[in-house]
């Protein structure tokens, strides 16, 4: 068994007494049911506690009586009432002390409660706000930087170069087009290298070979009485 003590019993007269009585005290709220009944006599009480019978019938003697000290004035601060005549006692104002540490907890777990949501709702914001405001970080050390030249780099190769007459001619000649390459730089380069379909040229070796098929004329063979 267990009980919650409410910290206003640190500020009562209970802790003017003895520490017997004071031990006492707190064993008989522990021992108490949820109403405060104490259904027990004085010897189950004192070999429960390990307290001698006559401490305990003592101090319940003094619980009894009125306590001009106390801050309650229920009972003109009795904390004790008898139930029965031989035995069973009941703690005054326990429903009241009971209630109002359930009341207590209550609002402490809905405010713990509370707290722990805002929490979350604010780790959640948090999470998200970081998503979308993400940028890309500014370029600071050596590894990220050759990887900007890198990037730079494949741009620069994709650019389209014009080629020179030499380049031109290698090619040319290295695949045995009949493209004449002096007519192919001179048109290309007077349209800013711009094909007849207006668009830009990206890459010229492709246009030799558009150029070599225009120029390979299909053989016509002229077939004998026979159709062969």
């Amino acid at each position: 068994m267990y009980v919650k003590i409410h910290e206003q019993i640190f500020s009562s007269s209970i802790m003017e007494e003895n520490v017997e009585t004071r031990y006492i005290w707190f064993c008989l709220l522990t021992l108490a049911d949820k109403e405060g009944f104490i259904d027990m006599t004085v010897p189950a009480i004192a070999r429960r506690i390990n307290i001698s019978d006559i401490t305990v019938a003592s101090a319940i003697d003094k619980f009894m009586k009125p306590d001009p000290s106390s801050r309650t004035a229920t009972a003109d601060g009795r904390r004790l009432e008898k139930v029965r005549e031989s035995f069973g006692w009941k703690i005054i104002n326990y429903i009241y002390y009971r209630d109002l540490r359930n009341e207590q907890s209550r609002r402490e777990y809905m405010k713990e409660y509370m707290k722990n949501r805002r929490d979350v709702n604010k780790n959640v914001n948090a999470n998200v706000n970081c998503k979308q405001s993400k940028q890309p970080l500014a370029h600071t050390d050596t590894d990220t930087d050759t990887d900007t030249d890198t990037d730079t780099n494949r741009v620069a190769q994709r650019k389209f170069i014009p080629p020179i007459l030499d380049d031109i001619t290698k090619y040319i000649k290295e695949n045995n087009y009949t493209v004449d390459p002096n007519i192919f730089l001179k048109y290309f380069t007077e349209s800013n290298w711009i094909d007849s379909n207006g668009k830009k040229v990206k890459n010229w070796k492709q246009k030799i070979i558009t150029w070599n098929g225009r120029n390979q004329k299909p053989v016509m063979v002229q077939k004998n009485e026979f159709g062969y």
